[in-house]
């Protein structure tokens, strides 16, 4: 991953990959057939294993208010541990790595999603959540925060924090803002 995010995908070569694994080139082709194939398999799971985080932590709360902080915080938390995965899945998307993953990529947004949406349902129902669009929720609760770790990582980008000591601490510091604006932004009004 970390080949991946300093060469890009097509500029790495097997024979350092294999040497920063301490793998065999059997092994190698063996498991991931192809560097191209290993570069989404990185990724798929990147996805997966970030996405079951912030499912696993919106099902530890049942009230509306805490699972919607919960998971803005658990959000930043993650691209804040986990600053190369986030890094890869963001910004390693060649275009022979978006076109090898497409169709499995979707399937993960799609079931991601759902989840999202079936945990809303309940409180949405209940009065608790004001009735927008699927879209509308994502771009409210959970864009916010995408796009300020998007623009921490992206070292092109004007609001970048480059060294890992002032990337964490601008994820800690944009914490309570966005949780905040999370939580107003989707309760029912009241009256």
């Amino acid at each position: 991953m970390t080949l991946f995010r300093e060469r890009g995908v097509a500029a790495t070569r097997v024979e350092d990959i294999l040497e920063r694994a301490d793998a065999s080139n059997g092994s190698f082709y063996h498991h991931f057939g192809s560097k191209l194939n290993l570069a989404v398999i990185l990724y798929l799971e990147t996805l997966q294993r970030f996405q079951g985080d912030l499912l696993d932590e919106l099902e530890r709360h049942e009230g509306a208010r805490d699972g919607i902080e919960s998971v803005v915080r658990r959000y930043l938390r993650w691209a804040a541990e986990n600053p190369t995965a986030m890094r890869y899945m963001m910004h390693c998307r060649e275009p022979s790595v978006a076109s090898a993953s497409e169709g499995k990529e979707a399937a993960l947004n799609k079931q991601f999603y759902e989840q999202l949406i079936r945990w809303l349902q309940r409180h949405i129902d209940a009065g608790e959540i004001v009735r927008l669009l699927p879209e509308q929720y994502y771009a409210l609760w959970i864009g916010p925060a995408h796009q300020l770790v998007r623009s921490a990582i992206n070292e092109l980008d004007y609001f970048a924090k480059p060294d890992p000591e002032s990337y964490v601490r601008h994820l800690q510091e944009s914490e309570q803002p966005l949780v905040h604006a999370a939580w107003q932004v989707l309760k029912k009004p009241v009256g």
